[in-house]
């Protein structure tokens, strides 16, 4: 009762003396009536009908003709239905495109993002960097009216659906208005990655540890990039292959990823950034060893049809390999040090093909060319740290 007098009240239901319906119609007694016994106790589906029936673009006749039939809006995947249909009515154009980028974010990611995530992930650009200049003021104040009120924000700020049923019927969307697929996640984190984040040492200098909480608050989507960025590819893959295709390397994430990984600066500072927030950094294993069943049987017709594809996969699996390589024999050292993948030190020891290179650091074997095995007696660094010294003795033959 309340809610319908409230309506009322806003003008959004006409006043019970309209000449144009008889009171019964108008009366807030049986509008209750009827809503009650449409809910069949479902608290969530009259909150969601109020809600439907306050979106700005419902004329008065729609909302009386919405209470009148109430049946066409029986069950909650018929008021989803009607509530998107409305918000597609309401949001045309670049606005259109956020509303759906919303849902797809929500419905999409790998786990609940922050209104500080969200917020940066619906601006971000997919040609440049995203700046201040792009935020939507106040986003978690305006959530209701964007979703229609089937996105809200708990308590400690993390965005998601109002019910695990909203989040059901987003992700059984594949076509039409708000659609949601992983191509658009997959675009924004490798545009974050390659035109927000700086190319170079975090903390300005490579022998400066940038601190896990600055980045956060200068790069609030950086975190979950740095994560899940190998994830969201492998779904953009797999969603190309199972519909008969992979990609060719003319889409807009063939050309983001290319960007990335043809940049050894850029692969460099998101090791770095992995490091600092404590996570092994990897693409996703699971990509590379889903991508070599599906073509194990023809390498040779889908090397020649999809030689972009084939190269971009061997090329992701081995820095996958040269960072299990990393992990396994500097993990320990980066754990506590991030910047120390732009230090010479490691680059002495190791060599990796796809991230940032030094020419200050050279290893020169000293080895004895037969089998014998040495005893290191001492070892000791420069003050500088550019030279080590290793005494070693052999066994006599």
């Amino acid at each position: 009762m309340q809610q319908i007098e409230r309506l009322r009240g806003d003008g959004l239901l006409p006043d019970s003396d309209s000449h144009d319906l008889s009171p019964s119609d108008l009366s807030a007694e049986d509008i209750a009536r009827k809503v009650t016994a449409r809910a069949n106790g479902m608290f969530l589906w009259v909150k969601l009908l109020f809600e439907y029936l306050r979106l700005p673009t419902l004329t008065l006749r729609r909302r009386l003709d919405a209470i009148a039939n109430l049946n066409s809006l029986q069950g909650l995947d018929k008021l989803y239905t009607a509530i998107v249909a409305s918000l597609e009515t309401q949001f045309q154009g670049d606005t259109d495109s956020t509303v759906a980028n919303l849902f797809c974010l929500v419905a999409k990611s790998k786990r609940p993002l922050h209104i500080s995530e969200v917020s940066v992930a619906l601006t971000v650009p997919l040609d440049r960097a995203v700046t201040t200049m792009d935020t939507i003021p106040r986003l978690e104040l305006r959530l209701g009216v964007i979703s229609g009120a089937l996105i809200e924000t708990d308590l400690e700020g993390y965005v998601k659906f109002i019910h695990l049923s909203t989040l059901e019927f987003f992700e059984d969307r594949t076509e039409g208005f708000c659609s949601v697929s992983h191509d658009y996640i997959t675009g924004v984190c490798l545009s974050y990655l390659n035109f927000t984040i700086p190319a170079k040492p975090l903390a300005t200098s490579s022998q400066l540890t940038a601190q896990a909480l600055t980045l956060r608050r200068r790069f609030p989507l950086l975190e979950y990039c740095c994560r899940y960025w190998g994830q969201h590819l492998l779904d953009w893959f797999d969603r190309g292959r199972q519909n008969g295709g992979l990609p060719t390397g003319k889409e807009p994430i063939s050309s983001l990823l290319d960007c990335f990984l043809h940049d050894a600066n850029k692969v460099t500072t998101w090791i770095e950034a992995s490091w600092t927030f404590s996570i092994a950094p990897e693409v996703c294993h699971a990509m590379t060893t889903t991508f070599s069943r599906h073509h194990a049987g023809m390498p040779l017709r889908v090397a020649s049809t999809h030689p972009w594809a084939v190269k971009t996969l061997d090329d992701l699996k081995a820095i996958d390999e040269d960072l299990k390589n990393l992990k396994d024999n500097w993990g320990g050292v980066l754990l506590k040090e991030p910047n120390e993948i732009w230090e010479p030190s490691i680059h002495a020891f190791s060599r990796f093909r796809f991230w940032a290179k030094t020419s200050e650091s050279k290893l020169k074997s000293m080895e004895d060319s037969s089998d014998r095995k040495a005893i290191t007696i001492q070892s000791k660094l420069s003050v500088s740290g550019g030279e080590v010294g290793i005494i070693r003795l052999y066994p006599s033959l």
